[in-house]
């Protein structure tokens, strides 16, 4: 199979070629069509994280070079071992790739994307930025028909990113607007999952105007510029007093300290 690698950390990806694997037990071959690329993947590219302030968090351990990058993983099933059940040769799928050792209290709990010993394919175990993945159990395959494969895969890191952070704030969702901050791709999706998912108004706040034009034409109900020196003032006014749940998808300084200034009584 083909892959495009990480040989050195800094360096550009390289193309390096292996056997196409044979599924044993559980496993599961997956013939890669598409795969996202997630922004940590081009932090894991050069080994650290920017944390600013001229600080790195190095990120280096955990993995062999050369190392397969790739999270966001879209494909059809080609093979499956003789334990594999469920699944049928050439179905469409994506792979849920935070996966954990399966061994300890965490995973006995369904919590596996916080086992202390992951086995998170294109983190610590090669992924997807190859003509075939690996996967070690049926349950890590979700049927994808009827789903563009360009954007399935990205489901699996910021599509849940958006939709877990949605779902904390459901229940106040019911009871007024909710405010989405930060318009990138995770804030984008986020709002469309809102959308879906809330029977309430949905406002967004970005301090790109461009992001915020994208917004309204994904369906918020009302824009708002963060930056703006009445912004704050703006947002208690169209909500007669605050929303009941904001969700900061930018994470910085400033974008927390107005997701929580726009929060009204009891959100």
């Amino acid at each position: 199979m083909r892959r495009q690698s990480i040989i050195d950390y800094g360096a550009p990806l390289s193309e390096t070629t292996g056997e196409v694997p044979v599924p044993q037990g559980s496993e599961v071959l997956v013939r890669v069509s598409h795969c996202g690329v997630c922004h940590s993947d081009i932090h894991l590219q050069d080994g650290y994280f920017d944390l600013g302030g001229g600080k790195q968090l190095d990120v280096r351990s955990g993995r062999e070079l050369p190392f397969t990058l790739g999270h966001e993983i879209a494909g059809v099933v080609e093979a499956a071992g003789p334990q594999a059940e469920g699944l049928t040769a050439g179905e469409h799928c994506i792979v849920y790739p935070w996966i954990g050792c399966g061994n300890c209290a965490l995973c006995a709990d369904g919590d596996e994307h916080l086992c202390n010993q992951p086995r998170a394919l294109g983190v610590t175990v090669d992924g997807g930025y190859a003509s075939h993945v690996l996967v070690p159990h049926p349950r890590y395959i979700l049927n994808a028909q009827g789903i563009a494969p360009e954007i399935a895969g990205s489901y699996m890191c910021s599509g849940l990113t958006a939709y877990s952070a949605l779902r904390k704030v459901e229940a106040h969702g019911r009871k007024g607007p909710v405010m989405i901050v930060g318009l990138g791709g995770v804030g984008l999706m986020g709002l469309q999952f809102a959308k879906a998912i809330s029977q309430r108004e949905i406002l967004a706040a970005d301090i790109d105007a461009a992001k915020r034009e994208t917004a309204g034409a994904l369906g918020a109900s009302g824009l708002f510029d963060p930056a703006a020196e009445d912004a704050r003032k703006a947002v208690l006014k169209a909500t007669g007093g605050g929303v009941a749940a904001a969700v900061d998808f930018a994470g910085t300084q400033s974008s927390l300290h107005f997701a929580q200034s726009i929060v009204g009584k009891g959100g």
